[in-house]
């Protein structure tokens, strides 16, 4: 179809988008209709109307503005998620430590997920890396390891389909810094009874009128050969303490730390999880000795009478704890 005197008209008035808009023609459709036009006047010749396999521009527009829009909505659901606790008697969670599920020590992974699942009133976020993952580089280290990547991910199901955790997040090993979309763990979620999120997660906690914060993730920015939860620590002074505990994993050593804000007079935690993953090469080039024996998940319990929170080091420790507290 060639180009009509009215829409020529519209097009020189308001222009092609605006007049693609008032016509209810799509831009390029009209943009060509109009090209033709201009050829027109350099012989005496018809060209041919060739169209394009492009989807309209303005079409292209309106489908990232609502991209961005759903993104935007999804971000915000994340800030401050709330958790709500029944009743009024104290509660844990457990923070668990990196588990590196196909070259850890697994016996003890195995306990504390057990420990976990059988004490009433105890449920789990886990920090990330749960199997080796390797990124494409890295899957030589496939050699040096027993579990094929076929097993890991049957191990990582098997933890998934735990009806304990509040919160999964995804480190550098299983997310999106190495794998972007392509991580079979983002595709998990019917494994499991909560949502597999990237990185981190940030949740506020009510039960019986207390309410407490807590940020988890994989890792914060910022580190110390001299202090393991100097991330954590970082995060906790630039916010002013916003939460009551700041929790990571990622760097195979544990730290707990209880502190108060000289500005904010907030009290918090700060942690990190040292994980089940055993010495590699790597660590051993990085320095790391394997001495530690206590910190692979951190236990937080949560005593609503009061609004206290205490941390340990110890699963087994945080599930004695709570079950002694209950009883008073």
């Amino acid at each position: 179809m060639m180009l009509t005197e009215s829409q020529k008209a519209a097009i020189e008035e308001y222009g092609i988008t605006k007049a693609a808009d008032i016509l209810g023609i799509p831009r390029n459709t009209l943009k060509g209709r109009l090209l033709k036009y201009k050829l027109q006047d350099m012989g005496e010749f018809i060209p041919p109307e060739i169209l394009s396999a492009d989807e309209d521009l303005e079409t292209v527009i309106a489908q990232l503005e609502a991209e961005d829009e759903r993104r935007e909505k999804a971000r915000a659901s994340l800030e401050w998620m709330e958790y709500q606790v029944k009743g009024n008697e104290p509660f844990a969670l457990v923070f668990v430590g990196d588990p590196h599920a196909d070259t850890c020590a697994i016996r003890l992974l195995r306990e504390h997920l057990t420990i976990i699942e059988e004490t009433p009133r105890m449920w789990a976020v886990g920090l990330g890396d749960w199997a080796n993952h390797w990124a494409p580089k890295l899957r030589g280290q496939y050699a040096n390891q027993t579990a094929t990547e076929r097993t890991a991910l049957r191990l990582v199901q098997w933890m998934f389909q735990k009806p304990i955790w509040w919160a999964i997040i995804l480190g550098n090993h299983n997310g999106g810094r190495w794998h972007g979309d392509g991580s079979a763990l983002k595709w998990m979620e019917n494994a499991c009874p909560t949502p597999v999120q990237e990185w981190q997660v940030k949740f506020t906690v009510s039960c019986s009128g207390t309410q407490w914060k807590v940020w988890a993730a994989h890792n914060f920015p910022g580190n110390s050969t001299f202090n393991a939860n100097h991330g954590p620590d970082k995060r906790a002074l630039y916010t002013g303490a916003i939460a009551d505990l700041f929790v990571a994993g990622d760097r195979h050593v544990y730290k707990l730390s209880n502190d108060q804000h000289e500005h904010t007079g907030r009290i918090y935690w700060t942690a990190r999880a040292k994980g089940y993953k055993r010495l590699d090469l790597y660590a051993e080039e990085l320095g790391y000795s394997g001495k530690q024996n206590i910190g692979h998940s951190i236990g937080a319990v949560f005593d609503p009478r009061d609004g206290s929170l205490y941390c340990l080091p110890d699963v087994k420790k945080t599930a004695q704890y709570l079950n002694f507290l209950r009883s008073i």
